[in-house]
């Protein structure tokens, strides 16, 4: 044991308003794994977080490897905590052309933008060969929904974990150049 817990004390965490007590040679690592143990969230996924002493608010994201007494916590203090978000897995529905592209899938985050999305697509395809396909030729729906504004969240249409994006092109025909 460390010399700062020299006299057995525990420090008691608040994080995000649950009650977590630690010797202060506990590393942040046995924090994460705590949280882990209490919530099924991977410490992967988080963010310890000091929160700011004074202004300018600045919080300060703690290393896996120090102890909470390296960060001056010995008897009790508040931390924030931050989940990453997990990634879905948006499966690609092709109509019209091209069909062999059909159970295709992109892997992103239901944050991303309706725009950057269909600029996943567009990348897709041009790395499949299809150079001459471009953003204004497909329309992308979710179930019923259009997405037709570039700048929602896939999340607002309702896109989350597994889900089916259809494009259709509104080509009649396969652009010049691209195999079939």
């Amino acid at each position: 044991m460390g010399s700062n817990d020299d006299d057995g004390g525990r420090c008691e965490l608040d994080i995000g308003g649950n009650l977590y007590s630690f010797l202060p040679s506990a590393t942040v690592m046995d924090v994460k794994q705590k949280i882990a143990s209490r919530s099924n969230i991977s410490v992967w996924r988080q963010n310890l977080l000091l929160p700011a002493a004074a202004p300018p608010p600045r919080q300060t994201e703690m290393d896996n490897d120090r102890t909470l007494a390296s960060y001056g916590i010995i008897k009790s203090s508040l931390l924030l905590l931050e989940i990453d978000p997990l990634p879905i897995k948006v499966m690609l529905r092709f109509v019209g052309y091209p069909t062999w592209l059909d159970g295709d899938f992109i892997t992103c985050y239901d944050s991303v933008t309706v725009r950057d999305f269909t600029a996943m697509i567009v990348e897709k395809l041009h790395i499949m060969g299809l150079l001459e396909i471009r953003p204004e030729d497909m329309v992308l729906s979710a179930g019923n929904d259009a997405l037709d504004d570039p700048g929602a969240a896939l999340s607002d249409y309702g896109v989350k974990g597994m889900s089916w994006i259809t494009i259709k092109f509104i080509r009649n025909h396969p652009p010049a150049g691209t195999r079939l």
